[in-house]
């Protein structure tokens, strides 16, 4: 899974616990590790829960800044953040791609390891 900087940090130093991912329901049942991309080395986490929301609002004030954003000082600051991270010069978070695309799975990370295959 490809995380961009400055969020991959975050994740790497365990600051971040919860990665925000568009997707329906479902979509990681099975899954326990995830190999992380985006920094200078791949690294694994493990797994420990999804939790699913319809949107982004809920999906911040239910998981909360701190677990989210870690760089950010509240919820409206990491609804700022989330709504400024873009790919392929379109909004990752907007409120019509999240709803297209099944909503927004909440993936609760523990742990860091080198990577190695899965």
């Amino acid at each position: 899974m490809f995380i961009q900087k400055p969020w991959v940090d975050y994740v790497k130093s365990g600051l971040k616990t919860v990665e925000g991912r568009t997707g329906p329901l479902g979509r990681y049942n099975g899954v326990t590790h995830l190999q992380i991309f985006g920094g200078d080395t791949p690294f694994l986490v493990e797994i420990v829960e999804v939790r699913h929301y319809d949107d982004l609002f809920t999906y911040i004030a239910a998981e909360g800044y701190r677990v989210i954003a870690p760089h950010t000082s509240s919820n409206d600051q990491a609804l700022v953040e989330y709504m400024n991270i873009t790919k392929d010069n379109h909004h990752i978070f907007s409120q019509e791609r999240v709803k297209e695309r099944g909503g927004i799975n909440a993936i609760q990370l523990r742990g860091c390891s080198p990577a190695r295959s899965i």
